[in-house]
């Protein structure tokens, strides 16, 4: 059964958000025959959970790690954040909380401002450049589901602030406990890809199937817009500014599982966003499925195209 959910891209996760929406869609009261049950598999349970991966991503993230190579990793990851936030601000500012074209603010913040590590782990690892491993550990830390719900909750109205303490204080703990001692490093590396099952489950529970098949427009839609945001400014600044050949850039554009958590915990924190929860879930969800799948070709295509444009420019150069 393993093997076959690490064959579907995100699959880990993707396949119990499945599991989860349909039984929400036909038999809705399924689990919800008391604790520890529905706590663990009803997103009841679901604010622990998430807790544990902010922790747990904590660990392992060392100081050490973030000072090498600083300048290209800092560079990229701040050109993203740059234009993500800024183009979510611009979005929140033409179009406020309920967006448009059924795409709500809480659905494009979720997205812009996410990046799937460990695929991007992946897809660089063949290129052997000893800084991409650093722009990994900058992009764990960027991930993390706290910044994107500190920034949308700011437009929500009043914030309770120990909401917001209680996001940070799980990393915190994590970086620290990390950072002190590896061993905790060693003993919470696969912390989060354990629980991913369960969450997904949890994910699914808040999801009617209907709405995510009318949701696939508007999921496809958000891809675009995630594409264009994502790649066309870092890959101008890999290629432009850092003179690099670019593959970094578009190894980042990829939504990863974290971003399912940011509308739920800001509908914990602002209730005006309780109503854009379940369609904000299925349009990431797509979105995680589509880019998880397309990015690794569209790197290398991209790279390989750019390689042959300048092979062929030497050549015509060296023929003069």
């Amino acid at each position: 059964m393993v093997k076959f959910m690490k064959k579907i891209p995100a699959g880990m996760m993707l396949v119990p958000i499945l599991i989860g929406a349909l039984i929400n869609t036909f038999c809705p009261e399924l689990l919800k025959i008391g604790d520890p049950t529905e706590i663990l598999f009803t997103s009841k349970g679901m604010s622990c959970l998430l807790g544990l991966i902010i922790f747990f991503t904590g660990t392992q993230i060392k100081i050490k790690d973030l000072k090498k190579n600083l300048k290209k990793s800092f560079v990229l990851v701040a050109t993203k954040l740059i234009v993500a936030y800024g183009l979510s601000y611009i979005f929140y500012q033409l179009f406020g909380m309920a967006g448009v074209l059924g795409i709500s603010f809480v659905a494009i913040v979720s997205v812009l401002t996410s990046t799937n590590g460990v695929l991007y782990y992946g897809i660089v690892d063949e290129y052997h450049a000893k800084e991409d491993y650093t722009t990994f550990c900058f992009i764990a830390l960027y991930s993390m589901p706290i910044i994107p719900t500190l920034f949308l909750t700011s437009f929500g109205g009043s914030i309770d602030i120990t909401a917001v303490i209680s996001l940070i204080v799980p990393f915190l703990l994590g970086f620290l406990l990390g950072n002190l001692d590896d061993e905790w490093t060693k003993l919470f590396k696969n912390g989060s890809a354990m629980l991913f099952p369960i969450v997904g489950l949890q994910f699914g529970s808040l999801i009617d199937l209907g709405s995510i098949i009318s949701d696939i427009p508007r999921g496809l839609l958000l891809v675009v817009i995630f594409y264009i945001c994502s790649i066309i400014p870092t890959y101008l600044v890999d290629k432009k500014i850092l003179k690099n050949d670019g593959h970094s850039a578009i190894a980042m554009a990829s939504v990863a599982g974290g971003a399912l958590s940011i509308p739920y915990f800001c509908a914990e924190i602002i209730p005006e966003y309780q109503v854009y929860l379940s369609s904000a879930i299925s349009q990431i969800s797509i979105c995680m499925l589509v880019t998880t799948f397309l990015t690794p070709f569209l790197t290398k295509y991209i790279v390989q195209k750019f390689k042959t444009k300048k092979l062929d420019k030497q050549k015509a150069l060296s023929k003069d």
